[in-house]
């Protein structure tokens, strides 16, 4: 994902607002300079609307490119930059990428690394250059841990290690079970793993497992996900899981994988549906619903058929949504009003469209 007009990456271009239409939609159309940057960060010749939210979000979209998997994109909102992170290896595939401590950007995927403004590191303990198979990990190998470090799910042996603020892997250490794989961390990050008979569990601090739910569960996201109930008849429905507050979210079909995904808001009440390219907004505290209020939202069939495939993430803060489609990467603010559509558009990447949400700050 994250191709430019006409796939052309690198050309020469500077986008222009074009506000013929609704005044308050910018949409872009490629037009010119050259690359610079620091380290592995290359600034391509190509932006988008500065502030489109009116003020300072000082946040960063993380994006899958086109291509063979030795880049990542990173398009800084306030500023309209589009970043290529050379990665310096092929990464096999990509799962997430978040922020890590001391400016750093971590991608999870077939190798583990982190990028920052001195250069790339290999943080997995797997030989260099040597990545895991899909099917060793995937769901990733990578969550957000307690006081901003990050939990890795090692290879051989299966385990849990935390790691530090440079990457290194502390004392803190979890046994798996063969099957086991790392499936995302509660909002005190204390890490959830899922068994081979797919069910979740919370590794807590003293080592003990506790269930964390009934049904089967997404992957989890600061303690939030959505849970599949099926009653003795094989009725099933989605429940959200928004901190100590569960909310139905409708029947489901069984069998029918990555045609409805959602987004859980991080720090609020919202939902965000995605069913067939059409996005929908849910305010649990309210239950106001915001039906179709974008479409064309790129399928992803990759990791969690009910999470990770989702093209649509929310910005913390507040502040709003990001969305890939058809027309480009949209931003929409909390009310479902596009703010922005820039012309990064869809590609062919192996991964997510859109794998994260990061602190533009930090970056060089």
């Amino acid at each position: 994902m994250g191709r430019f007009p006409e796939g052309k990456r690198r050309a020469a271009t500077t986008l222009v607002p074009d506000t013929t239409s609704d005044p308050f939609v910018t949409s872009t159309t490629a037009v010119a300079p050259a690359s610079v940057g620091t380290g592995p960060f290359h600034v391509l010749p190509f932006s988008g609307p500065a502030l489109p939210f009116g003020k300072p979000t000082h946040l960063a979209v993380y994006l899958t490119p086109s291509g063979p998997p030795r880049t990542m994109l990173v398009y800084e909102i306030d500023t309209g930059r589009v970043l290529d992170i050379d990665l310096g290896q092929d990464a096999g595939w990509y799962t997430r990428a978040f922020d890590g401590a001391g400016g750093s950007v971590l991608l999870d995927g077939g190798v583990v690394l982190r990028a920052t403004a001195e250069g790339i590191t290999q943080v997995d303990q797997s030989p260099a250059g040597v990545g895991n198979s899909f099917t060793d990990a995937p769901d990733g190998r990578l969550a957000p841990g307690p006081d901003g470090r990050i939990w890795l799910r090692t290879l051989t042996p299966p385990s849990l290690v935390l790691l530090d603020e440079t990457g290194t892997p502390s004392t803190t250490h979890y046994d798996l079970p063969i099957g086991a794989d790392l499936y995302g961390s509660m909002a005190d990050g204390r890490p959830v793993v899922r068994g081979a008979d797919k069910r979740s569990i919370i590794v807590e601090r003293d080592g003990r497992h506790t269930p964390l739910a009934t049904g089967l569960t997404t992957v989890v996201e600061h303690g939030q996900f959505i849970e599949t109930v099926c009653d003795a008849a094989l009725r099933c429905s989605h429940v959200a899981h928004l901190g100590a507050k569960k909310r139905a979210l409708g029947d489901v079909a069984v069998g029918t994988p990555g045609f409805r995904s959602y987004r859980l808001q991080p720090d609020g009440p919202l939902v965000a549906t995605d069913d067939g390219g059409l996005l929908s907004l849910l305010d649990t505290d309210t239950s106001v619903f915001h039906p179709s209020l974008l479409s064309g939202v790129i399928p992803s069939a990759f990791g969690d058929e009910s999470l990770l495939s989702s093209s649509v993430m929310f910005l913390p803060g507040g502040v709003g949504l990001a969305a890939l489609t058809n027309d480009g990467l949209v931003l929409l603010d909390l009310s479902g009003r596009v703010v922005a559509t820039i012309a990064l558009g869809p590609g062919g990447g192996p991964g997510p469209p859109i794998l994260g949400i990061g602190r533009a700050d930090g970056l060089p």
